[in-house]
C-alpha cells in the first residue's frame, strides 16, 4: 500500500476458520489507503459487507441462492452468460 498500488488489503490471521469454529471472535483487518478518499469511504463499506457474509454463511453452513440478472442456459462458452 505504501507503494500506492492498492487501495484495500485484508488481513485474515492465521487460524481464522479454526477460531471462527471454536466460537472465538479473531479479527479481520481492513487496511485503506485514504488517499484515495471516494474509493476507500465507498469501497471500505462494501468489503465490510462482503466479508461479514462470506462469514455469517460460513458459519450457518449455508449458502444462499442469488437470483443472477443472466440466463446461464441459452449459450455456451465463449459467451456464457446473456444479461437479461
Amino acid at each position: 500500500m505504501d507503494e500506492g498500488l492498492d487501495t484495500f488489503a485484508l488481513d485474515i490471521p492465521p487460524n481464522f476458520q479454526r477460531d471462527l469454529l471454536a466460537g472465538r471472535s479473531p479479527v479481520i483487518q481492513l487496511n485503506v489507503d485514504a488517499t484515495r478518499m471516494t474509493q476507500a469511504f465507498t469501497g471500505s463499506g462494501y468489503v465490510q459487507n462482503i466479508v461479514s457474509g462470506e462469514v455469517t454463511e460460513f458459519l450457518q453452513r449455508y449458502r444462499a441462492e442469488s437470483d443472477l440478472p443472466i440466463d446461464r442456459e441459452r449459450n455456451e462458452w465463449p459467451t456464457a452468460f446473456v444479461i437479461d
